[in-house]
């Protein structure tokens, strides 16, 4: 039995692969399109395989991966080739033409590229098929369609702390990734949060608790609960694929959007390997020095205002961040899961998100002489989480003693008024607080 202690240290490099999953409705004329399609004479209106069939073969004529670009050394079975298959998820009949278009056909369909290298030959090789696909056929994209990359390393499998090291990364800056993405891609059952999970758990205990996982089944079961559906899917691990699947982008036509996606995914896997390995370093070259997770945790979830823009940036992804800048972030109006107060209820939404708690006094606590001190943000936070719960449950708050000689209530009494949303609950948060 393999030691799990072992599993702890891990290699110096990655050789990372990638495979991409695009879910689409085509739209045909039934008639037209079988006599284009080999043995498809006579079909009708429900022959949505023929179509299917026909994609199959363009993609396996023009773009077979034996001709056009390296395959990993090993072949893992059933992604050697393009492929394509169909998807119960995917709700073609939302695009049901009007009854006046009814010469119209839609069916669902899933295209997967063969396990790829992640080098730059394959991103074109990718780019060169989706640019191919969209110009050829008619394809469309509805809500329920997705982008799904799986990233591996090669068929070796992750050290254990890197998966660790990955999930932490995730979860911390969930809501800052969340905004690359549409609403419809938020929370539903098919890229559940993985925020969900750690209710009322702070970051810090959060970290923790992931670390001393001792195993990859037990990380497994701790970030996703035996499901599938999460953003985040480390269940493929288990198994002949070996990869960490990135379900939360929306399915799209715009191939510099699946590159991008592609490059973010597998650029957070070696980041996480690397901050795992304790070898980052700081991007300054004139100040070299070890830049541990700890370090960049602490020098970006302290930002007051921060962005995917400024996680992208303090991991060295400047391109990516400029380019997601350039095409704009998604607003949620729902606050994200991760370290949601345990007394919430859904109609308690300010409650959910500990920056909302912090944003309107950012400067009047952690910017005090204490600011550079992990341990004294972390108990000002912790003191704003047992504030809120005590004004939820209405009742008294004994809570001042963690805040510090230093400071008083009357901050808290200055965020809670300034916020519309908080209704009638704590219009009397000075008397609640013991002010």
């Amino acid at each position: 039995m393999e030691d799990p202690l072992r599993l702890q240290q891990a290699p110096d490099l990655l050789t990372l692969t990638f495979g991409v999953e695009l879910e689409f409705v085509v739209r045909f004329k039934p008639g037209e399109y079988a006599d284009d399609a080999e043995e498809s004479r006579g079909w009708d209106p429900m022959h949505g395989d023929r179509a299917r069939d026909h994609i199959r073969a363009v993609l396996d004529k023009e773009f077979s991966t034996y001709n056009k670009c390296e395959r990993i050394d090993q072949s893992i079975p059933g992604f050697e080739k393009w492929d394509l298959g169909s998807d119960a998820s995917i709700h073609a009949w939302e695009l049901s033409p009007p009854p006046d278009e009814g010469r119209f056909d839609y069916y669902s369909m899933e295209v997967r590229s063969p396990a790829l290298p992640y080098t730059t030959a394959s991103l074109s090789h990718v780019r060169e098929v989706f640019r191919r696909l969209f110009s050829t056929f008619d394809i469309l994209i509805n809500k329920s369609c997705g982008l799904h990359v799986h990233v591996g390393n090669e068929l070796k499998g992750f050290p254990l702390q890197t998966l660790k090291t990955l999930c932490i990364l995730t979860a911390t800056f969930e809501r800052e990734l969340e905004s690359l993405h549409p609403p419809s891609r938020i929370g539903n059952e098919y890229s559940q949060s993985c925020g969900a999970l750690f209710v009322g758990i702070s970051p810090w205990d959060m970290e923790k608790i992931i670390k001393s996982t001792r195993s990859e089944n037990d990380l497994i079961s701790l970030v996703q609960n035996g499901e599938k559906g999460y953003a985040y899917n480390l269940l493929n691990l288990v198994g002949d694929k070996g990869t960490v699947e990135f379900r939360q982008h929306e399915a799209t036509v715009n191939v510099d959007d699946i590159i991008k996606w592609v490059e973010l995914t597998c650029s957070l896997v070696e980041k996480a390997h690397e901050f795992a390995t304790e070898d980052h370093y700081d991007l300054d070259q004139t100040n070299l020095r070890r830049y541990h997770l700890d370090d960049y945790l602490d020098a970006t979830y302290y930002l007051p205002n921060r962005s995917i823009l400024d996680v992208l940036a303090n991991l060295g992804l400047d391109k990516l961040a400029e380019y997601y800048g350039g095409r704009g972030l998604f607003t949620h109006s729902r606050p994200a899961w991760a370290w949601a107060d345990p007394c919430h209820e859904d109609t308690m939404a300010p409650w959910i998100d500990p920056d909302d708690r912090l944003e309107c006094f950012h400067g009047e606590i952690v910017s005090r002489s204490v600011a550079n001190s992990k341990e004294n943000r972390k108990r000002y936070w912790e003191a704003v989480l047992a504030c809120a719960k005590c004004i939820y449950i209405n009742v008294p708050c004994e809570h001042d003693s963690t805040i510090g000689a230093e400071s008083s209530w009357e901050c808290f009494c200055d965020y809670w008024d300034c916020r519309s949303r908080v209704e009638s609950r704590t219009t009397a948060l000075g008397s609640v607080c013991g002010v």
